[in-house]
């Protein structure tokens, strides 16, 4: 028999038992085997191979392409997608604190006072405030510090998880009755409240989670419903309520100090939050 006639006899065996296709002259198997090496610069696993820049699911991918469940497409700068998983766009992965805005200050002011610019570092927010009431007729605050936090994306659910962080320092001398206002949990300073006249009287804090939700245009951060923390201090001077502009947190402090030592008056530095990533 010639040789093109074992060759048919061998071609027609390998379609009967394998499946077999020819291409070239040569016998490749059609029947799934696991992933070669990617292409240029890729890297593979078990079930991928990625060519340089490109990214695959299930298949090789060749130079600068991907390919998901046998749909090419041509691309520079891909990710990963692992076989079986969701191709579709992750979660944020940090907040930034841009810009800043300064409240108003409340209390008294005088030539002699000290002033003290306290922000939180890291781009951390306010999570509460500690202290000391001087009581001394009439009562007011005599010494305050922020403590910060420390913001992180939830990678289950995109939502913002707030950790504690660096206490800043108290500024201020005197104060007999400690105090501590901490906001709930995943919640940050974004208000403050109290009394003031010639001093800063009394102070109390408000608080409220940030709210990562999704639109049409990706995903959107939000302030939500707000938690008046109980102030402390005496019942001198006149009320007073302010905050953070629309849209933004507290990121540290502003504070004079009174040349007998106490707090003379108090302000928010406030920052906008701004999602990164993916």
């Amino acid at each position: 028999m010639s040789f093109s006639g074992r060759r048919w006899i061998v071609l027609s065996l390998c379609f009967v038992a394998f499946g077999c296709n020819v291409y070239d002259g040569a016998l490749l198997e059609s029947t799934s085997r696991e992933d070669g090496g990617g292409g240029a610069g890729g890297k593979s696993t078990s079930t991928t191979a990625v060519g340089a820049g490109g990214q695959t699911g299930g298949a090789s991918g060749g130079f600068g392409g991907q390919f998901e469940s046998g749909v090419s497409e041509a691309g520079m700068a891909g990710r990963t997608i692992e076989a079986g998983s969701d191709s579709g766009p992750g979660c944020p992965t940090g907040v930034l604190l841009i810009a800043e805005h300064d409240t108003r200050m409340y209390g008294g002011f005088d030539r002699s006072d000290t002033f003290f610019a306290d922000a939180c570092p890291d781009d951390g927010p306010v999570i509460g405030y500690r202290g000391y009431v001087d009581t001394r007729d009439p009562a007011s605050i005599g010494r305050i510090g922020a403590i910060c936090g420390q913001l992180s994306v939830s990678p289950s659910g995109c939502q913002i998880a707030v950790s504690t962080g660096t206490t800043l320092p108290m500024r201020g001398q005197y104060g007999d009755v400690a105090f501590t206002q901490t906001c709930p949990a995943d919640q940050v300073v974004v208000g403050f409240r109290g009394r003031s006249g010639y001093l800063l009287d009394q102070v109390g804090f408000i608080c409220a989670p940030l709210v990562v939700s999704t639109g049409a245009t990706g995903f959107k951060l939000s302030i939500g419903t707000t938690t008046a923390l109980t102030p402390a201090g005496g019942t001198g001077g006149d009320a007073f309520q302010d905050g953070c502009p629309a849209g933004q947190i507290a990121r540290g402090s502003n504070v004079t100090i009174f040349v007998e030592g106490i707090v003379d008056a108090f302000g928010l530095m406030c920052g906008t939050p701004s999602l990164t990533g993916p």
